[in-house]
């Protein structure tokens, strides 16, 4: 088992190519990135794993998945914001 890391685009849904059975350490801001961590069996077959992203406020459907994380980060106008990470089903 290793610890890997994966770059998270801000987009509303991103698909990210782990190992099966995967398991979601941690989501935070790291150098102005958001990136996620995950406890891997690199040996493991791949696997799509769909991260959806939302903004505090936005409308969110009644299952959105497991939340993975909550990160504030600041915008280029200098305002901080609040994204919130879910693995959907």
């Amino acid at each position: 088992m290793k610890i890997w890391k994966f770059g998270l685009p801000p987009t509303p849904r991103t698909i990210i190519d782990m190992p099966a059975g995967a398991q979601i350490l941690s989501v935070a801001e790291q150098k102005g990135s958001i990136v996620l961590w995950a406890l891997v069996d690199q040996t493991a077959k791949r696997a799509p794993y769909t991260v959806a992203c939302y903004l505090t406020g936005d409308s969110v459907p009644e299952d959105p998945g497991k939340h993975i994380g909550t990160v504030q980060v600041i915008g280029s106008d200098g305002h901080p914001f609040v994204t919130h990470y879910f693995i959907e089903d």
